[in-house]
């Protein structure tokens, strides 16, 4: 005899998502051999006039999104387990936060 869940919650296709965006971001903090070449320290300086950041620093911008992404993961994982209301208003806030600083870095690199 076999025992499955089948029930899917929003929580968990809410974590789905956010996996799937953590393994795009993680593409994003190793640069191409292109990319390096193209935007380099030296070149970026040189051409910070017209915008456009360099390979490293899109590279710790991506790694701090992760971060932020990952805390985000644990705290909806936090919230699948039985809390009073109270506790989950407290964990659905730190996400907020959370997604908020992720928006303004975005905003911040632009």
């Amino acid at each position: 005899m076999e025992v499955r869940n089948s029930r899917i919650t929003e929580i968990d296709l809410q974590i789905r998502k956010l996996e799937k965006d953590i393994a795009r971001e993680r593409k994003k903090m190793k640069s191409s051999d292109l990319d390096v070449s193209l935007n380099d320290a030296k070149t970026t300086k040189k051409f910070s006039l017209f915008g456009g950041k360099s390979t490293e620093q899109r590279e710790s911008v991506a790694a701090e999104r992760v971060q932020l992404m990952e805390a985000e993961r644990d705290i909806m994982e936090a919230m699948k387990l039985p809390k009073t209301k109270a506790e989950l208003a407290l964990l659905q806030k730190q996400i907020d936060d959370l997604r908020m600083v992720r928006r303004d870095l975005d905003l911040a690199t632009r």
